[in-house]
């Protein structure tokens, strides 16, 4: 079941990614569209990345790195927190988290894209 988030999560974040850049490219926008974009885009990065390395406790003796999906894991042994356990889908959970945290911060420029496009159908924003 993992996989299959984990999929989903890359399908769904990569097509609001795929679809704003896209719009771009078939349209013109104005300076502040593009300054906005790349600044969504460094936001959502560096979200993705802190999502990666987010740390939480499954169990009092487990620790997890990684959200939404865990790209490694930690157990405490003797008194000492021990690194090591490996997610067996590592990549594509890294990806999946980095690319989330891209789609939440591109989303509402995606929707402020379509609201735009919409009113005005014929001249460019």
């Amino acid at each position: 079941m993992t996989l299959l988030g984990i999929i989903a999560v890359i399908a769904a974040s990569g097509w609001i990614v795929l679809a704003t850049f896209r719009r771009f490219r078939s349209r013109r926008y104005s300076l502040v569209w593009r300054v906005i974009t790349v600044l969504l885009s460094a936001a959502g990065l560096a979200l993705g990345i802190w999502l990666v390395t987010r740390e939480y406790l499954v169990s009092p003796t487990e620790r997890m790195a990684g959200y939404p999906f865990p790209v490694g894991g930690y157990e405490f042994i003797g008194g000492r927190w021990l690194g090591g356990l490996v997610s067996q889908f590592v990549l594509l959970a890294l990806a999946a988290d980095v690319l989330a945290g891209l789609a939440l911060c591109l989303l509402p420029l995606r929707l402020a894209q379509l609201i735009v496009e919409r009113r005005l159908p014929h001249a460019s924003p």
